[in-house]
């Protein structure tokens, strides 16, 4: 499981509720400071051995995760969650290629690709080899709407 990563960042996000008055005497947007809530660890995913599909449709399109493999059946994916001990922090979801089944195993939901690359590195060395990528949860959430 990756390392605890540092206290959540804060974006600067512009409220235009209440105009500021510059010195110039026009107005301009307050600038309000909200802190980005970031899990200290991958957000759990699933119970162990879990198809979590519906949980994956929840999530925000334009956040990412990592899909971690795909296998041509179910019980291979789950293998490789309990295998590599991923259980809770890790789930699949079916879509087919070339009109068969294929199971994508993912790991984690992170605020923007640059966290998931990040997080990528912290992988065991033997799962960040394997050919790891990020990927948005849009493009997932698509593969399940349209198998």
């Amino acid at each position: 499981m990756p390392p605890p990563e540092a206290k959540p960042a804060a974006a600067p996000v512009l409220d235009r509720s209440q105009p500021v008055t510059t010195d110039a005497g026009k107005e301009a947007a307050k600038v309000v400071v909200e802190p980005v809530v970031r899990p200290a660890s991958p957000a759990p995913v699933s119970t162990p051995d879990r198809n979590d599909e519906a949980w994956l449709l929840q999530q925000r399109p334009a956040r990412f995760t990592l899909q971690l493999v795909g296998v041509q059946d179910e019980q291979s994916a789950r293998a490789f969650i309990r295998q590599h001990h991923l259980q809770g922090a890790a789930t699949y979801f079916r879509t087919s290629r070339n009109g068969r089944p294929w199971f994508s195993v993912v790991y984690g939901v992170y605020a923007n690709r640059g966290e998931a690359v990040a997080a990528r590195s912290r992988l065991p060395r033997k799962l960040a080899k394997s050919g790891v990528w990020p990927r948005t949860l849009a493009s997932v959430q698509e593969a399940i709407r349209t198998r």
